[in-house]
């Protein structure tokens, strides 16, 4: 019974594929960089009662047979030099496993959670100043304001919620291309408790709008799956990726720290490696990005008449938004080429972020 009020957000069959198996790994804690070496894989990624109920975890475990079983042929496909091959069934199982794990996290409940209480406030905000005979307004007005509203706990609510749009988002990346990044450097893979990155560097000077959305121009995602493999899917209308048979080499050193950089940057509590010895490469990561390292939360916007495109058309009322902002670190990785953007204009934007330009294509 207690096992099963332990719920995993980062399934134990990724540390598995992660560290060769063992049942113990090793953590950097993001709050002070302090390590802690042969680590229980069991009491990682975990909290109790999580996602509410057992009933919700043992789903989660059947469909985390699938991906694994997946992720494990990935991996051999890998080792043994061959072309990577997935068929129609094998790129959605795979589809399926990152965007759920992307959801299923702490990070992603963050995430939720700030953007839906400022959402919350300013609707509260707007409905009590449209009230006149309120005879309290002005108390009111403060408070929401100030922020100092109660806003209900539905941190289950929002979870649930997120998983399940994850689920039925599997189509949202068959237009993406996957390769492999095989790492030749001198530093290992890392992987985090948000293991799942989304980044978008070709429109990462974009502040004002969502462009970590799945069909989103310029769409890159990153999944390491062992301290010499990551999953890369990318925009390939944007971007110029040359692999061979779906593999990438990767000798830099920089390419694999700023890689891991993310995984940093992305985490709530830990990075992870496999070795020992891989320490103090993520202690001198973390050296390095801890004054840019800040709390997972999405941003909340109100775009005035006018200032976007909806349909097609300037909106004629305020439009409210809430989105994922970029991760606070800009990486320039030389297996993939961009083209600069210098101008940005207003007709380019919709709700939900630029319009996207993919064509949807089967891998």
């Amino acid at each position: 019974m207690s096992e099963k009020l332990l719920h995993h957000f980062v399934p134990r069959y990724y540390f598995r594929l992660f560290n060769g198996g063992k049942r113990f790994i090793h953590l950097l804690r993001r709050a002070n960089g302090s390590v802690v070496r042969f680590a229980s894989v069991r009491g990682q990624c975990a909290r109790r009662k999580f996602y509410g109920s057992t009933a919700i975890e043992n789903s989660l475990a059947d469909l985390e047979g699938h991906h694994a079983t997946v992720l494990s042929a990935i991996t051999q496909f890998a080792r043994t030099g061959r072309a990577l091959s997935l068929s129609v069934e094998g790129f959605n199982i795979l589809s399926q496993a990152i965007l759920l794990q992307r959801s299923r996290t702490p990070r992603a409940l963050n995430v939720l959670v700030s953007g839906g209480k400022d959402l919350l406030l300013h609707v509260f905000h707007e409905y009590v100043k449209s009230r006149i005979d309120l005879p309290n307004r002005e108390t009111l007005l403060a408070a929401a304001r100030a922020g100092n509203v109660p806003v209900p706990n539905r941190d289950v609510v929002e979870l649930i919620m997120s998983m399940s749009i994850s689920l039925r988002s599997v189509a949202a990346l068959s237009d993406l291309s996957l390769v492999l990044l095989r790492n030749a450097s001198a530093f290992p893979f890392l992987m985090s408790d948000a293991p799942v990155v989304l980044y978008n560097r070709h429109f990462w000077h974009e502040k004002s709008y969502g462009v970590l959305g799945f069909q989103s121009r310029g769409l890159l995602i990153f999944f390491p799956l062992t301290p010499a493999l990551q999953l890369m899917l990318y925009d390939a209308t944007t971007y110029s990726v040359t692999a061979s048979d779906s593999v990438v080499v990767v000798f830099a050193d920089s390419d694999v720290a700023q890689l891991n950089a993310l995984q940093l940057h992305s985490s709530v509590e830990a990075v992870y490696f496999a070795e020992p010895e891989h320490a103090s490469h993520a202690h001198d990561l973390y050296r390095l990005h801890r004054p840019l390292l800040s709390a997972a939360t999405s941003e909340f916007l109100v775009h005035s008449p006018g200032s976007i495109m909806v349909d097609g058309k300037p909106n004629v009322n305020d439009v409210m938004h809430v989105f994922e902002p970029h991760l606070p670190v800009l990486v320039d990785l030389s297996f993939i080429p961009r083209t600069p953007i210098t101008t940005w204009g207003s007709s380019g934007f919709c709700v939900g972020g630029p319009v996207s330009s993919r064509k949807r294509r089967l891998p």
